[in-house]
């Protein structure tokens, strides 16, 4: 069985409560369908736990807008994803190995469009 995921925006206690769903329901797979980032307080306890658990994933427009700039949002979004961009970019070469991996996940989930079903 395969479960969708979408629409977390940074929020570390609901995805907790859907993976736990997720898994009392026997789902073997999970599809991640955009915004991981935004708006929440935990953006690279998000990313970590949907690179461990999800298949394959799209970028959606607030992950696109960490990578690239949240142009068209409105202040409070664009505000948000500044933030997390700040928490999340990595900013030196020792002791950043993390927040790389993260941004290698995020950036490239729309130009590979990595979302298959079989």
């Amino acid at each position: 069985m395969r479960a969708l995921i979408s629409d977390i925006h940074s929020n570390m206690e609901a995805l907790t409560a859907v993976f736990a769903d997720i898994d009392a329901n026997g789902a073997d797979e999970v599809f991640f369908l955009g915004d991981l980032v935004g708006y929440g307080p935990e953006p690279e306890a998000c990313v970590d736990l949907v690179i461990k658990r999800a298949t394959r994933g799209i970028k959606g427009n607030h992950d696109f807008a960490l990578i690239n700039g949240p142009y068209g949002f409105n202040y409070i979004a664009a505000e948000a994803i500044h933030c997390q961009r700040d928490t999340m970019l990595p900013k030196c070469l020792i002791m950043c190995f993390k927040k790389k991996s993260r941004w290698k996940y995020l950036d490239p989930l729309l130009k590979h469009l990595l979302l298959q079903f079989h």
